[in-house]
């Protein structure tokens, strides 16, 4: 079973999902198991995932650090995952700590603009007329820049991430 260290040094901290009121809020129930952050998830990489959409933690993980996808959906997969799981935990926080509640469809909006707007201010030509689906099922006209050496750095920040935000894994 997986457990938190968290909740290991803090015994009286409250393990409750926000989202969903399960009684054990584990990191992968959060990342995304809980309905609330699943629907969020699957409304953003089910139509670029294609067939390989998966919100099983260990498998995500095991797409982003490997190179079984292709650069461009491999970049869009690990952007996108990136965002997503920042944007739970930020909505987490900010529930934990009595501030207003996002609905699903608001995150999901905040979300597909986030990824839009880094992927517009990436451009390059080599790959202007990139296709990849939206939340909202229309194509997204993508230009990225510098490709290979952003995603050496994005993997780098991304583990620098994951590694920082969920320091109890």
């Amino acid at each position: 079973m997986e457990w938190n260290k968290n909740y290991k040094w803090n015994g009286q901290a409250d393990s409750t999902c926000v989202f969903c009121q399960d009684p054990l809020e584990t990191r992968a129930h959060l990342f995304f198991h809980c309905h609330y952050a699943n629907q969020i998830w699957e409304r953003i990489a089910k139509g670029f995932m294609g067939e390989q959409y998966t919100s099983n933690w260990d498998q995500l993980t095991s797409l982003i650090a490997g190179t079984s996808l292709e650069p461009h959906p491999l970049f869009l997969l690990r952007y996108a995952l990136q965002t997503t799981i920042h944007t739970i935990w930020r909505e987490r926080n900010n529930r934990r700590h009595g501030e207003n509640s996002s609905t699903v469809h608001q995150l999901e909006k905040t979300i597909d603009k986030i990824i839009r707007n880094r992927i517009t201010l990436l451009g390059n030509s080599e790959i202007k007329n990139m296709r990849i689906s939206s939340v909202f099922g229309s194509p997204l006209e993508a230009n990225l820049c510098h490709v290979e050496n952003f995603f050496l750095f994005f993997l780098n920040c991304c583990t620098w991430c994951i590694k920082r935000f969920f320091w109890w894994i």
